[in-house]
C-alpha cells in the first residue's frame, strides 16, 4: 500500500469515528468526494478539530513521526486542505512525504 492509500485509510477511519458520535440519520459519507468545510460541507468546526486530532494521532502511529495539520502552511494555501476528504488526503500525503524525507 502506498502513502496515499495509507493516508486515505487513516482519514476514512477517522470519519468512521466521527460517524460513531453522530445519529444514524446524520452520517458523513466515507468517500473522497465528501465535502468537509466547503460550501455544503457536512462537518462543523468542532467536528473538524476532532477529525484532525484523530488523523494526526493515527499518522504518528503509522509513520512514526508527529505532524501538525493545522498550521501556517495549511492556512496560507490558496485552496484549504479542509474543503473535502480528497483535499485533506492530498494535503496529509504531501505532509507525510515531506516529513519522511
Amino acid at each position: 500500500m502506498n502513502i496515499s492509500e495509507q493516508v486515505a485509510t487513516i482519514v476514512y477511519e477517522a470519519l468512521e469515528n466521527l460517524n460513531n458520535e453522530r445519529a444514524q440519520d446524520n452520517q458523513v459519507p466515507v468517500a473522497k468526494e465528501t465535502l468537509l468545510l466547503a460550501e455544503g460541507g457536512l462537518v462543523d468546526s468542532l467536528e473538524l478539530v476532532s477529525l484532525v486530532v484523530d488523523v494526526e494521532t493515527a499518522v504518528a502511529e503509522k509513520f512514526g513521526f508527529e505532524v501538525g495539520l493545522v498550521d501556517e502552511e495549511a492556512m496560507s494555501r490558496e485552496e484549504s486542505p479542509f474543503l473535502s476528504v480528497a483535499t485533506l488526503c492530498d494535503y496529509i500525503t504531501e505532509v507525510v512525504h515531506n516529513k519522511g524525507n
